[in-house]
């Protein structure tokens, strides 16, 4: 946050959103606010989030889909 005239102005680093006292950051959770994020499993991370695919797959290339492991 930084001082002004008219008291703190506060900005979130990406990934997080300023709180209603427009002071404090809260992570957000975008496999709530984005469920199509992920064809499979999604998982939050502080600031972020990753997604998860079931044993036997792996990752594409594109984070987002999941192909037969190798």
């Amino acid at each position: 946050c930084r001082n002004t005239l008219y008291g703190p102005e506060c900005s979130c680093k990406p990934g997080y959103r300023l709180m209603g006292d427009r002071q404090a950051c809260a992570d957000i959770n975008e496999c709530e606010e984005l469920p199509s994020k992920c064809v499979h499993r999604c998982q939050n991370l502080p600031g972020s989030f990753r997604c998860v695919c079931p044993p036997g797959q792996s990752i594409s290339e594109d984070g987002r889909t999941c192909q037969s492991a190798r």
